[in-house]
């Protein structure tokens, strides 16, 4: 059977497919599915097995810090680079606010901004104080500069708070960017468009890491489909297929995570 071809009343043809082309388009996101799902099962069981063989020793004295690439002191103080500060672990050097954002802790999102109140409700909406606050221009620029906080991969709070799978934490962190925002001031985002030619996103309020992934990419990757269906509902959503810089979408880091929910939810 060829494809239907229905005549509109402007005389256009309209192309729709036939049945078969159909069952052949869903037979093919199954395939996909189940090459996802056995892809999973592998590396579950290359990680348990690598697990069982690997016998880690906690308190060798020769540990070393792979942040400075120095050894630890033996009384277990960690060493330092050659300005000779002290060496910091990767999630040791976060700021505070990216640190309440990665572990979904609300209330310490809001002590950062300074606006906690243990007899106010956890959301933007139901803080009129907070908007009225922003009208000072330091309070302003206050909050500002928190949305606008990176740590050394260029990750911002709603980068950790997406990857994390804390929906409250992102949903406050994207309308308390749309407050500040409201007069289409882009948030310090200098992040290069390191996009392959012809996938050019000019959304700049897509906020990416250095790597060119965003809040979606990592979404995906750790199979929140609830934190993706809220980046994709809003006026500002990235396209579904957005590129990071060596070219992967959000459905290859569905793939890749292992979540075969979330590459049907993609899909």
């Amino acid at each position: 059977n060829g494809p239907v071809i229905n005549q509109n009343n402007a005389g256009k043809e309209k192309w729709e497919p036939t049945e078969g082309e159909i069952m052949q388009w869903n037979q093919r996101v199954m395939d996909i599915v189940a090459l996802v799902e056995s892809e999973a099962k592998k590396t579950e069981n290359a990680v348990q097995s690598r697990d069982e063989e690997t016998n880690i020793d906690a308190n060798k004295s020769n540990s070393v810090d792979k942040t400075c690439h120095q050894s630890i002191d033996d009384d277990g103080t960690k060493g330092r680079d050659r300005s000779g500060n002290v060496c910091l672990s990767y999630r040791e050097s976060l700021h505070p606010f990216l640190v309440a954002a990665a572990d979904g802790d609300l209330d310490a999102i809001r002590k950062c901004i300074g606006v906690h109140d243990e007899n106010e409700a956890n959301t933007i909406h139901a803080d009129e104080k907070l908007e009225s606050q922003l009208l000072d221009p330091k309070m302003h620029e206050h909050v500002k500069s928190l949305l606008s906080r990176r740590d050394r991969n260029d990750s911002i709070a709603e980068h950790w708070a997406a990857g994390g799978g804390h929906l409250d934490c992102v949903s406050y962190l994207l309308q308390l960017r749309d407050m500040i925002d409201k007069e289409s001031i882009d948030i310090s985002d200098t992040t290069p468009n390191t996009e392959p030619p012809g996938r050019t996103h000019t959304n700049k309020r897509v906020r990416r890491r250095r790597d060119g992934k965003t809040s979606l990419h990592y979404a995906a990757r750790n199979g929140h489909n609830n934190i993706i269906d809220l980046l994709l509902s809003r006026h500002d959503a990235p396209p579904v297929d957005i590129p990071s810089g060596d070219g992967s979408t959000p459905l290859h880091m569905a793939c890749y995570g292992g979540h075969p929910s979330t590459v049907k939810h993609l899909v």
